[in-house]
């Protein structure tokens, strides 16, 4: 009889507030575990949500779904503990999730819980907010024996607080595929992502990318899709600024428009003020796709010759870096060639083997307490 692995993640591939990278994450790894366990997903329930099985994922959908995407992550996480406690199961992989990160499950269960950290989000909610999310984070983390983190600054971090738990770094992966040797025409800059103005930094890129729209011929498309009330927000920038004849907004793309995007676009630009492991930065790794940026950590793991990155959270730098990038054609070929070598450590196969040798570590040596 196969054993059970039970993932919890909040987000999920169809969430209509989110549907973020830890979610196609989470879903791949399990995908992949199908072969060897009975693997279910309990994921944080939506409007119009129903369980069903995925690709021999049994996605199981708990929590509120009339509270709106922020206050259904407390519920979905209070949801947890009463699963954590009442379900049958032999390993459990628990996503984390703001506003606290952690469910400290590993106090209401025997079973070995690995705590799967595709971010902490103390430190931004505590910014946002002004409340000491830090503190009950770093309570929570001390509950855990096991972690699978996606950096080794992450882990450090976890380390200081924690410094008896098993930790394994494991990044998040990527299908590497060979591209189609014809020439494409590169015509625009790209945001790909969810729309969320403060983390994803939109209104820095807004504000870059009025400075150089003299000077940078290539207009600025932004896809993806989040509230109403961002997505509000985000169009109002735009007229304030007077950039609705260079801005376009496609809402959310996936499957073949999302790769077209990918093809065609001349750069991508990742203006967050905070991300763990940008899953866009590894699409386009493997789209052969140069990265503007700003140095935070969670854009740090990227080949330095696969990007251009600049002072966090500086507009006069950014927009320098969009003028420099749109201009040069020579130095966009050199980083695009310099991104299908440095794709290749990130794909999916080997993080997949990984994750399969964790739970060997975890399950099989009895490698908890």
């Amino acid at each position: 009889m196969k054993a059970r692995i039970v993932f919890s993640s909040y987000d999920s591939l169809k969430n209509p507030y989110y549907a973020g990278g830890g979610a196609l994450a989470v879903h791949k790894v399990a995908k992949a575990l199908t072969k060897n366990y009975n693997v279910t997903i309990f994921t944080g329930k939506y409007p119009g949500c129903h369980d069903k099985k995925i690709n021999r994922i049994q996605y199981c959908h708990i929590g509120i779904t009339w509270l709106g995407p922020k206050l259904s992550q407390l519920a979905f996480q209070i949801a947890l503990i009463y699963k954590a406690i009442s379900e049958q199961y032999d390993l459990w992989i628990e996503s984390f999730t703001p506003p606290f990160s952690t469910t400290c499950l590993p106090l209401f269960t025997k079973k070995p819980v690995i705590g799967l950290v595709h971010m902490l989000a103390g430190e931004d909610m505590q910014r946002k907010y002004k409340l000491p999310f830090i503190f009950f984070e770093n309570l929570g983390l001390r509950s855990y024996q096991h972690f699978i983190v996606l950096t080794q600054k992450i882990k450090n971090r976890i380390s200081a607080v924690n410094p008896k738990a098993q930790m394994y770094v494991v990044s998040n992966g990527v299908d590497v595929y060979a591209l189609p040797t014809t020439k494409t025409h590169k015509n625009f800059i790209l945001f790909l992502g969810r729309l969320e103005i403060d983390q994803k930094g939109l209104d820095i890129l807004l504000e870059s990318y009025k400075q150089t729209e003299d000077q940078v011929k290539q207009n600025l498309i932004i896809a993806g899709s989040g509230t109403k009330t961002e997505e509000n927000r985000l169009r109002k920038m735009i007229h304030k600024l007077e950039l609705q004849d260079r801005v376009i907004l496609l809402g959310k793309v996936v499957g073949k428009e999302k790769r077209k995007l990918l093809r065609q676009a001349s750069f991508i630009v990742i203006p967050s003020r905070f991300e763990t492991f940008s899953v866009v930065a590894l699409e386009a790794l493997a789209y052969r796709l140069p990265i503007v940026g700003f140095t935070i950590d969670g854009l740090s793991w990227i080949p330095k010759d696969c990007c251009y990155l600049v002072k966090d959270f500086d507009k006069e730098a950014l927009s320098q870096a969009i003028k420099t990038m749109g201009q040069d054609e020579k130095l966009r070929t050199a980083i695009s060639h310099a991104c299908e070598e440095g794709v290749k450590i990130f794909s999916w196969d080997l993080v997949v083997e990984k994750y399969k040798q964790i739970i060997k570590d975890v399950l099989v040596n009895k490698n908890y307490v």
